[in-house]
């Protein structure tokens, strides 16, 4: 699938206040996302602005979802230039693969060591799209499309359209949302006609918790934050993927365990056929030796009428 066409460090929309605090909502998520990668390599960051600095956690989290290695560094950097050595490794990678999709930002060593926050973010949310979201597609839509078109029809099948998807800010700010996604593919963890429409904070509560302790998906929104003010839409399109890819991963793993099911039954229909096939094969052959006996034994008629009568008993049965 594309990657959605837009800036990756596009800005904040609204006043000075809203955009604080959306970026505040933003660095919450996007520290949340990080963490539940590096713990893999026993490792987390507690401040994105500083914490990246040495090139060290930078690196392990891009080797961590891309898959890949990307080769020595220095594991204890003390000067400026073993920490510039370190992150030019993890951007090389980054800024291969925007230029690959057209987007012609670039990150430097100095934009992380310089503690640029707007720039951080937009090299973290950069990863997010490519490793998170990019691979998600419906139709011929773009990543960011496609996603918003999978909520909304799911959402809508579940309220029978009484719950609307139409963003991805204030569409999932009273938790409905949230919980008709969960109910799509998990009706026995929820049924959105029971939940309080007006209390917000106990809804959106209500479906990160089942999120996180059913489906194994990370709680990276807080649900203050989501009502309190215009939520920050890359952090709710980054937690709505993690339901695509749980539910897209069900998906697939229904579809294969219904085709392990149609094998197994082939399998037990084809032994069930040799089964009767051996037993069939016994019956004639008890039959095929009981008539031979009778045809090779001397005739025990008086007659020729009693010996035909006897001929058609034994061609009869």
């Amino acid at each position: 699938a594309a990657m959605p066409d837009e800036n990756v460090t596009e800005g904040l929309s609204g006043s000075k206040d809203g955009e604080a605090a959306r970026q505040k909502m933003q660095i919450k998520s996007f520290t949340a996302w990080v963490n539940l990668h590096l713990k893999q390599a026993g490792m987390a960051v507690e401040n994105l602005k500083t914490d990246f600095g040495d090139g060290i956690k930078l690196l392990r989290l891009v080797e961590i979802i891309s898959e890949e290695e990307l080769g020595k560094y220095n594991q204890n950097p003390v000067s400026k230039f073993q920490k510039v050595e370190n992150l030019n490794i993890p951007l090389k990678y980054i800024n291969s693969f925007l230029k690959e999709i057209g987007i012609r930002n670039t990150y430097s060593a100095e934009n992380i060591i310089d503690e640029d926050m707007t720039l951080i973010l937009g090299m973290v949310w950069s990863l997010i799209l490519r490793y998170n979201v990019a691979d998600i597609s419906e139709g011929d839509k773009t990543a960011k499309e496609g996603l918003l078109l999978w909520a909304k029809t799911k959402v809508e099948e579940v309220s029978k359209g009484e719950v609307k998807v139409s963003n991805f800010h204030n569409s999932w700010q009273d938790g409905l949302a949230f919980n008709c996604l969960i109910q799509a593919y998990r009706p026995d963890l929820v049924q959105y006609q029971k939940l309080n429409k007006s209390a917000k904070v106990d809804n959106l509560n209500h479906a990160f918790d089942l999120a996180n302790d059913k489906l194994e998906i990370p709680k990276l929104l807080d649900a203050t934050d989501m009502v309190s003010m215009r939520p920050d839409e890359k952090s709710v399109m980054t937690y709505v993927s993690f339901f695509w890819k749980v539910f897209a991963a069900n998906k697939r793993k229904k579809i294969a365990a219904e085709r392990i099911t149609n094998v197994l039954q082939r399998e037990l229909a084809y032994r069930d056929l040799m089964e009767q096939y051996k037993l069939n094969g016994e019956q004639l052959g008890r039959w095929i030796k009981l008539k031979t006996d009778f045809f090779q034994a001397e005739p025990n008629c008086n007659s020729q009428a009693e010996l035909e009568v006897e001929m058609k008993k034994h061609v009869m049965e």
